[in-house]
């Protein structure tokens, strides 16, 4: 996969909710940029606490934008949206015939995911099984992101655990690269996570 340096990226992350809230609702923001510089639009919906309705309110957020036919890639802020609302990355690429990548700064410890899933939720074990779909990597990037045709500062050794759908691991590692400019988190998931803070807190502030 060659993606243009301003080809068409959407990113997705969910605000902050009250621990032990479930059922009540939390934003779901998108913000749609080209490449890691220029926004082009942002989507907003919600999804419940410990749901199961994330993947259809992603599904839904893409099939009702305008940016639809232009995006090339979907970034998703871990792989599950309000606590345990888990989202069938492959289902989505499917459905959109698109590569999707969830990453999350940290390694996540699965296993401790997978014992609260099936203590807590009577449907945990269908949980687990979305999440055991594909690999965990590491994506691992440099300092500047030739392939993009314009400069980053992301540090030397930046990296992000994921998963990804649709493409191969050097697809993947192509879209981070290619939307990551300061930091190692690429930028329509910063947004994305800025503006569905401040949805919820009036202001957001820290790191992203």
């Amino acid at each position: 996969m060659v993606l243009k340096r301003e080809a068409r990226i959407i990113g997705f992350d969910d605000g902050p909710f009250q621990p032990h809230a479930r059922g009540s609702k939390v934003p779901l923001v998108a913000v749609v940029m080209r490449g890691g510089t220029y926004v082009e639009a942002i989507l907003k919906s919600e999804v419940t606490v410990d749901g199961r309705d994330a993947t259809q309110t992603m599904e839904a957020m893409l099939t009702g934008s305008n940016y639809l036919d232009q995006i090339r890639g979907i970034l998703i802020d871990g792989i599950a949206f309000g606590g345990f609302n888990v989202v069938d990355i492959f289902h989505i690429a499917r459905t959109f015939e698109l590569p999707v990548l969830a990453v999350t700064r940290d390694e996540p410890d699965l296993e401790a995911m997978f014992r609260a899933l099936r203590t807590h939720f009577e449907d945990g074990e269908d949980r687990v099984a979305i999440i055991k779909q594909g690999e965990l990597v590491k994506f691992e990037y440099g300092t500047t992101s030739e392939s993009s045709g314009h400069l980053t500062t992301v540090p030397t050794g930046a990296h992000l655990w994921g998963k990804f759908a649709g493409t191969d691991q050097l697809g993947a590692l192509e879209i981070l690269k290619l939307t990551t400019v300061r930091g190692s988190l690429p930028e329509p998931l910063r947004l994305a996570h800025l503006i569905s803070t401040a949805l919820i807190r009036g202001e957001s502030k820290g790191r992203a």
